[in-house]
């Protein structure tokens, strides 16, 4: 048999073969043996549509929405898991700054319905009553340096102890469960910028901070935005005696 590379079959022969194995059934349901399929992967390995051809595909597409509301049965369910196990090709993968980008945009808008909204809640806490996720979640948290970037009172402070060398580390992990902003651990002692929305507008609850230092023997001294903004070098002389006299 010779083949034509490169001929190209008119419409009208395109037609006639179209027609010609219309109501064939000769390959209903047959199924390539593992060895055809490797033939038939490593045949079209690497093969590009052209744009033209990948145009007439998405043409033919339009209007296809046989799929839409396509429920599989339990049968057939069970067949598809059983497929996927040990598929663990999208394991690990991360998308890059391009796609995450694309699939935002395609998710502007999407409207998601409450009975979504109340299944992804109950996933959530039903995680979280986990001891293990929770547990998990702290190891993660206290590996974690937060804030990521310092206040101007932070900076303040962190000059004047740095003017005085003063030994000390910025929101190190401490108790099992704190990140102090300064911890000046030969002396025992946490100092804390606290910043007027929100340790005075906004009150937090510092009993757990203190009753733990206090259960170790530590010292924590509080100084508050104003004062530290007004009396920068007060605050640091303060540290430094303190410092001193233990």
């Amino acid at each position: 048999m010779v083949f034509k590379v490169g001929h190209i079959v008119t419409p009208e022969v395109r037609e006639k073969i179209r027609r010609g194995r219309l109501r064939r059934k000769a390959h209903l349901g047959y199924i390539n043996s593992p060895e055809t399929r490797e033939k038939i992967g490593q045949a079209q390995r690497g093969r590009k549509l052209s744009p033209e051809h990948r145009r007439k595909i998405g043409q033919a597409q339009i209007g296809n929405k046989h799929r839409v509301g396509h429920h599989p049965t339990p049968e057939t369910r069970e067949k598809l898991s059983k497929a996927s196990l040990g598929n663990q090709r999208a394991a690990g993968h991360k998308h890059s700054a391009d796609t995450k980008k694309k699939m935002s945009e395609a998710r502007m808008g999407h409207p998601v319905s409450i009975k979504s909204r109340n299944a992804a809640s109950q996933r959530m806490l039903a995680r979280w009553a986990s001891p293990a996720f929770r547990q998990y979640m702290l190891a993660v948290r206290l590996r974690t340096r937060i804030p990521t970037k310092m206040t101007d009172i932070e900076l303040a402070l962190r000059h004047e102890f740095k003017k005085r060398r003063l030994k000390f580390e910025m929101h190190k992990t401490i108790f099992g469960r704190f990140q102090p902003d300064f911890v000046f651990e030969d002396v025992k002692l946490i100092v804390e910028a606290d910043g007027d929305y929100w340790h005075r507008v906004h009150k937090r609850d510092h009993a757990p901070l203190y009753n733990a230092a206090a259960s170790a023997e530590w010292t924590v001294w509080r100084f508050a935005e104003s004062e530290i903004k007004q009396h920068p070098e007060a605050c640091g002389r303060a540290v430094a005696r303190f410092i001193r006299s233990h």
